[in-house]
């Protein structure tokens, strides 16, 4: 599928934010609405490194020094309008197996060489036992008389030598079927059917696989998308549901039987599966009064719903065929979403699929119609978010909105698409990030707070998987000015006066007072220079003393003596002023998914210090605070406890013994014990690898009490299918990559196979997580055979894709 992204021709200013640029000169309207300062339309020039000629004939790169930290930013950190190199006819390669042909054909003429030298397109075989001599014969593969004859005989020879591949001896024994269950390098076999899944949902049911589409999917950074993917779906779908004769509606059963599948027992993010729980009872009737207004109210007096489609040529579009077209889109994707959890709990045996097939149902193929029909009506509105954002915010449309990213990362999820996250969560960050011009977050429905809470939280675990584009990406200024104030031109200790010092800290001050008092929805995480942590252990630079030092349990047990845990119910806070709907600061919100507000705080702190992390290195600069945060980071991480936060349990303490066993409150506290303590540990993996970059022995212990706690969840959910009392948990995937892709398979190679037996359960087989799969495939495979030390992360950045496993 083509990756959506956007021109990059217009005003600096508009490139910079990468958004589209409506190229008005001399100043962009698009930066006057939104009260910047237009950089124009001209050209920027920035140095180049040089290159000279090393030793071995090769080329060497010198970066030029560079003392000032913008200068070095501009050396290469901005994306610049360069026309790309073009290549002849003759050097493409629409596909693998084109390319494949002529790498055989080189490997069967090397052995039998008869000239000095044979060229085939690009790639050549020289002689290297005799001397090259210039007069020597060159042979082409074909006649250089005609250019144009060449190339399409070429094509041709090369097309009809495809079709022969399967009987060429040469061609099999080097390289395997991407369809094959026994010699497959590309794609591991028991992921194929997944694979497919997702390729149906972006070209269409109707699609024939081919090898390549199967390794643009897989590599989209290296193969090309050689298939269009611009289908349309038919709007007679709906008829499947409902229809309209003689000015009435008759609903078929089949829209009720589709609308039970709303609940959160049918959401992947939602891993704690309660009664009651916070989307069955402010979402889903949002989305059944949707359901029911277009169809039943509007739909019943048009007959059709060409008023709520928008030609993307229109310019000016009222803000009430906005809404209707929103809604429209939403209706689309919620069906979507319910007749695909249909089709993967029906009790119907799928066929056997074919190298080039895939059996697609009444219901998958109603699933994937109508979510193209949404991811259509939602790609304008992202497109044009910018104008359609300059309405008072008097209506419901950012509501729909947030209900529309959700609802389309969850099908994303659900079928393994990934090429829209980056710009869902671009437009979703930007929408909660924004300052409520026209009423404040207290006034907000709790509905819209709820919503806002759930993408916040999503959008930490879209960032904790994903490769920071250094063009786009900065550090904020706060962190800046509080934690790395080092790296500013003009820093000088001893000119920051205490005033200064004051005035930011009562900013700051007011701010988080303001977040709390007013419920604001992103979720902020205490400055790490609060006196009221104190480290476990004393860092020492340059010094062995060990006598000024505390170990982490002395230390400990002595704040254990002065500090006495309060008595905590299972919400955080005491703040809710319902049961039912909560406001933003209640808790209820984090047990959706299964984690204490503290804990989600400490990921996304880790999270950014991986991102700085990363910037600092790439540009050659190293704050001298960065080490004592990451120590205190550590040490907040490695003693974070579940009981300082939610009362789970009771400690009854055998003097007999000297041991204290956890005697838990209800088997629904149980679970979510072993569901923070899988997260925590796997939190625990994801710090020590991306961090300080500690050796995989290091940190077995962790992975194993991981996959321990998660083995007992599930455990917990084969029994919750017996007695329908009891909530069952669907635990994220994410864990499970994490922590699977440093296993040392040199001694615990037992871990591996235990990896392998939990993504077995139905937990989750419920949704298409493929690419994780192929991730640890790919990460095992590369250890054992080439003793490579490979994460997660690497996988990611090699391959150019993203994943999003809230």
């Amino acid at each position: 599928m083509r990756k959506r992204s956007r021109n990059f021709d217009g005003c600096w200013t508009c490139r910079l934010r990468k958004i589209k640029c409506d190229a008005t000169k001399p100043i962009c309207l698009r930066c006057q609405k939104a009260k910047l300062e237009c950089k124009g339309y001209g050209i920027v020039l920035a140095w180049a490194d040089s290159i000279t000629v090393g030793e071995n004939n090769e080329l060497v790169t010198i970066p030029m020094s560079r003392t000032n930290t913008e200068e070095k930013k501009e050396s290469g950190w901005s994306r610049r309008n360069v026309e790309l190199v073009k290549f002849p006819k003759s050097m493409q390669f629409e596909s693998y197996a084109k390319l494949n042909h002529v790498v055989v054909q080189l490997d069967d003429v090397s052995k039998n060489l008869k000239s000095e030298a044979y060229f085939s397109g690009p790639f050549g075989v020289y002689r290297t036992r005799k001397i090259f001599k210039k007069n020597a014969p060159v042979v082409e593969s074909m006649s250089m008389a005609s250019s144009d004859s060449r190339n399409s005989m070429e094509d041709g020879m090369v097309d009809s030598s495809i079709r022969k591949r399967e009987k060429d001896s040469s061609f099999t024994e080097r390289f395997g079927s991407i369809f094959s269950n026994t010699d497959n390098e590309f794609v591991h076999y028991e992921l194929l059917d997944a694979a497919k899944l997702t390729i149906v949902a972006i070209k269409g049911s109707a699609y024939k696989f081919s090898e390549q589409s199967m390794f643009h999917i897989l590599y989209p950074k290296f193969f090309a998308n050689v298939d269009s993917d611009d289908w349309s779906p038919n709007i007679q779908i709906f008829q499947n549901f409902f229809t309209r004769k003689n000015k009435q509606i008759i609903i078929f059963s089949k829209l009720g039987e589709t609308m039970s599948f709303l609940s959160s027992e049918h959401f992947n993010f939602i891993h704690i599966k309660t009664v009651n729980s916070g989307w069955d009872v402010l979402v889903v009737p949002l989305l059944k009064q949707n359901i029911f207004e277009l169809v039943c109210e509007e739909y019943s007096i048009l007959g059709n719903w060409d008023t709520y489609l928008i030609d993307r040529s229109e310019t000016d579009v009222p803000r009430e065929k906005l809404l209707k077209n929103l809604r429209f889109g939403v209706l689309c994707m919620s069906l979507a979403s319910c007749t695909f959890h249909k089709f993967l709990n029906s009790n119907k045996k799928s066929p056997r699929n074919a190298d080039d097939e895939f059996h697609v149902d009444e219901d998958l193929k109603l699933s994937i119609e109508l979510r193209k029909f949404g991811c259509t009506v939602l790609d304008y509105h992202l497109d044009e978010y910018d104008n359609n954002s300059s309405y008072p915010q008097n209506d419901f449309y950012n509501v729909y909105l947030l209900l529309a990213l959700i609802l389309q990362i969850h099908l994303d999820n659900s079928f393994g698409v990934f090429e829209n996250y980056e710009l869902n969560f671009a437009i979703g960050d930007f929408i909660l990030k924004e300052k409520s011009r026209w009423k404040p977050p207290s006034r907000m429905s709790h509905t819209e707070r709820y919503l806002r809470h759930f993408l916040n939280i999503l959008n930490i675990f879209y960032e904790s998987t994903q490769a920071i584009n250094f063009f786009n990406y900065s550090i904020s200024e706060a962190d800046r000015m509080v934690k790395y104030s080092d790296l500013n031109e003009n820093y000088d200790l001893s000119k920051r006066t205490a005033s200064y010092a004051d005035e930011f800290d009562s900013s700051e001050s007011e701010e988080h007072e303001l977040d709390d008092r007013n419920s604001s929805h992103v979720i902020r995480v205490d400055s790490l220079e609060s006196e009221s942590h104190q480290p476990s252990f004393t860092i020492h630079f340059n010094k062995r003393n060990q006598q000024d030092s505390l170990t982490s349990a002395e230390s400990k047990a002595i704040r254990d003596q002065d500090y006495q845990i309060p008595k905590h119910s299972l919400l955080e806070s005491s703040s809710s002023t319902h049961p039912i709907t909560p406001n933003i600061e209640d808790s209820s919100v984090y047990l959706t998914f299964g984690l204490p507000k503290s804990l989600i705080e400490l990921f996304h702190e880790v999270i950014q210090l991986t991102n700085h992390k990363n910037v600092f290195r790439t540009k050659g600069v190293t704050p001298r605070n960065f080490p004592r945060i990451c120590a205190e980071t550590e040490d907040r991480l490695i003693n974070w406890n579940v009981e300082n936060y939610w009362k789970l349990y009771d400690n009854e303490y055998n003097p007999i013994s000297n041991v204290a066993t956890k005697t838990f409150i209800s088997k629904f506290h149980e679970g979510l014990f072993y569901n923070v303590t899988s997260f925590h540990s796997a939190l625990l993996v994801y710090y020590k690898r991306l961090i300080p970059g500690s050796p995989i022995e290091s940190y077995q212990e962790n992975i194993e009490t991981c996959f321990d706690a998660l083995e007992k969840l599930i455990a917990m959910n084969a029994n919750s299918v017996q007695d329908i009392s009891l909530t069952s948990f669907s635990p994220s995937f994410w864990p499970l990559l994490v922590c699977g892709c440093d296993i040392d398979l040199t001694t615990n190679k037992f871990l591996k196979q235990k990896c392998q037996d939990l993504w077995k359960a139905k937990c989750f087989t419920r949704y298409n997580y493929w690419r994780s799969k192929q991730i640890l495939f790919e990460v095992w495979k590369r250890r054992e055979e080439d003793k490579e030390n490979n994460g997660f992360m690497d996988m990611i950045r090699e391959w150019g894709i993203v994943l999003c496993l809230g």
